[in-house]
């Protein structure tokens, strides 16, 4: 038999618990809300530096400031390379006597410093291939076939590691449905863009209809429509 100090307890967890639950959800909602705004923002400034209506010095800008990011990455993909050598010589017993690691302690202090160095070297020296990989950065630049926004996505939103492959697939989706929505008349302002996502459901919902476009699937729309629709009226209780 539960006592009523136990059951004030389990009633004022369960409480918690719910109020942890409703932030949660509305976190959530708050983070689908952020993206559709951040697409809108970006299309706009598509439309200004790289469609078809955009002035040359527009896009001279956008392309000068693509290629000041990459090499920003191609220098620090380069600082990777070094340091993966230097690894390997360290522990081939190879590198350099002018290597920091190399150097003489000159007192106490300076001599835990080297062995901090050291050590690190020895722990790197455990990083397989996709460790090194996780810590170079990808090139703003789009393979043949690909989408026409990956380019501008890379750099708008400087997804430029490797994990950030899905989230450059969807946001370049979000922008396909996007131009296709206004392609007879562009937006003249962010909040059209995020009216548009809106009206149609959530960026998620933008996302997996544009997806259903271009590869055919079958339309679940209806259904993924009615689960969205409670769960933001869920949200709102």
């Amino acid at each position: 038999m539960i006592k009523a100090n136990e059951a004030n307890a389990t009633a004022n967890a369960s409480e918690s618990f719910t109020r942890i639950i409703t932030e949660a959800r509305l976190s959530h909602a708050r983070s689908k809300e952020g993206a559709a705004d951040a697409v809108g923002n970006a299309y706009m400034l598509w439309l200004v530096t790289e469609s078809d209506n955009a002035t040359k010095s527009s896009r001279d800008w956008i392309e000068k400031e693509i290629t000041l990011a990459n090499q920003k990455i191609k220098d620090h993909n380069d600082t990777v390379n070094v340091q993966r050598n230097r690894v390997t010589k360290f522990m081939e017993g190879a590198l350099s006597i002018d290597d920091a690691v190399n150097e003489k302690p000159r007192n106490a202090a300076h001599a835990a410093e080297i062995e901090l160095m050291r050590q690190e070297l020895r722990e790197q020296s455990q990083w397989d291939r996709q460790q090194w990989a996780r810590r170079r950065r990808v090139m703003i630049e789009a393979r043949d076939g690909a989408s026409t926004f990956t380019r501008f996505v890379k750099y708008v939103f400087q997804f430029s590691e490797v994990q950030h492959s899905d989230q450059v697939a969807k946001y370049s989706l979000v922008l396909e449905w996007i131009h296709g929505q206004f392609a007879d008349a562009p937006p003249k302002e962010k909040d059209q863009v995020v009216a548009a996502i809106k009206d149609f459901g959530s960026f998620e919902d933008v996302l997996f209809e544009q997806r259903r476009i271009k590869t055919g699937e079958v339309d679940d729309g209806d259904d993924r429509k009615i689960m969205s629709d409670a769960i933001r009226a869920d949200i709102k209780n």
